[in-house]
């Protein structure tokens, strides 16, 4: 505006000379040739650039622990950031003056490629934390798995062979942990397996029949040890059993406690704690008749009862005793009140109807002496 026009737009009191006047304006930016000007192509330069690296963990096996790698700051230049910079320069600079000659942009750190996760990340240290506790738990842990008075002990070592450590984490080989139990499974399992007896005429019999004894519940004692493996302490304990007997001392899962039956020698003997408690003549099932044959095998006591009153609508009886303890299929040893005599040849032809005939006295012993469970052994040689 001329100074004339000036003069007459204040005789006409439309401004007012000498005073300042404030003029709003918006700057825009071309965003075409803004967006051309950050290709990355205006970055390159003769020396080699270095990216930004985030600080991340990594497993130092010379310390046995995890150690966290630094965050690396590059100089590489990132486009967003950089034209953030420049954008920011800018309007700082148009506050003071909208044409200037030049603006001077300074390339700092906000220019680069930015470190997301550094050192002193609390998310990285929990992780760091969170590993070397896990692996200082494996390395302290044992089980002691117990079989009566014997032992068998999974130690640290063991475990730690079992661990596969990566950049990551730690995990367990569950491959190995498997074997073990397979192993241990083999070992000390007892029932279904057949089964040797050393009678008390000091030879041994097969009893393929095995209905006692100990088994291990694979899966479920998988489940057990991968928790225990985290524990950071021993831990002594029998392993996870699907079935269990009365008692074992190792692999001897009968530990000096038994009935013993021979059906050839139609006699009886009862052990408690490696010692003869008791020792009696019988009449087993009749062997004439193989439905009424007593049972080969080896069983445990299921309960005991007193008195009792066995019956059977196939046979056609009911019958009242004073001590019964059934073992498997309905048969049992029980008192016979109504035998005069025991022993002999007596089962071939007034055999009973698969039951153990005992007499009076030596029932009640029985019956006084062992609990439900009790493991009986019943065979006949060939």
């Amino acid at each position: 505006m001329s100074k004339v026009q000036m003069e007459m737009l204040s005789e006409r009191g439309l401004i007012e000379t000498g005073k300042n006047i404030e003029i709003e304006y918006k700057v825009l930016a071309d965003e075409e040739k803004l967006a051309q000007t950050f290709d990355a192509e205006h970055f390159e330069v003769e020396l080699e650039r270095t990216e930004s690296t985030d600080a991340y963990l990594e497993y130092d096996s010379e310390e046995g622990e995890f150690v966290i790698v630094s965050s690396w700051q590059g100089d590489v230049i990132d486009a967003d950031n950089l034209r953030a910079v420049v954008e920011d320069t800018m309007n700082k600079s148009f506050e003071s003056g909208l044409f200037q000659k030049s603006i001077t942009v300074k390339i700092d750190v906000n220019s680069y490629q930015t470190v997301k996760v550094t050192e002193n990340s609390e998310e990285i240290n929990d992780r760091l934390e969170q590993l070397n506790q896990s692996l200082a738990n494996y390395q302290t842990t044992s089980i002691v798995y117990t079989f009566g008075s014997v032992t068998e002990v999974l130690d640290s070592d063991t475990i730690c062979s079992w661990l596969e450590i990566t950049d990551d984490g730690v995990e367990l080989d569950e491959a190995l942990i498997w074997t073990f139990i397979d192993e241990l499974a083999s070992a000390y399992n007892t029932k279904y397996n057949t089964r040797y007896f050393k009678t008390t005429a000091g030879d041994t019999v097969t009893v393929s029949n095995n209905e006692y004894g100990y088994r291990i519940d694979k899966d479920a004692e998988f489940e057990q040890l991968c928790e225990d493996l985290e524990s950071g302490t021993t831990i002594e304990r029998e392993p996870v059993y699907s079935e269990s007997g009365l008692t074992r001392e190792g692999t001897d899962d009968l530990a000096g406690s038994y009935i013993e039956v021979s059906l050839d020698k139609q006699h009886l003997w009862l052990y408690k704690d490696y010692s003869l408690v008791v020792e009696t003549d019988i009449v087993s099932g009749k062997s004439s008749e193989e439905e009424r044959e007593t049972l080969q095998g080896a069983f445990s006591i299921a309960y005991k009862a007193s008195p009792y009153t066995l019956s059977s609508e196939y046979y056609g009886y009911e019958t009242e005793v004073n001590y019964w303890m059934p073992f498997a299929n309905g048969q049992g040893l029980h008192d016979a009140t109504w035998r005069s005599s025991f022993g002999g040849n007596l089962y071939e032809t007034y055999g009973s109807h698969g039951c153990i005939n005992l007499p009076l006295t030596a029932a009640e012993t029985i019956y006084n002496t062992i609990t439900a469970g009790y493991p009986i052994i019943i065979y006949m040689r060939e």
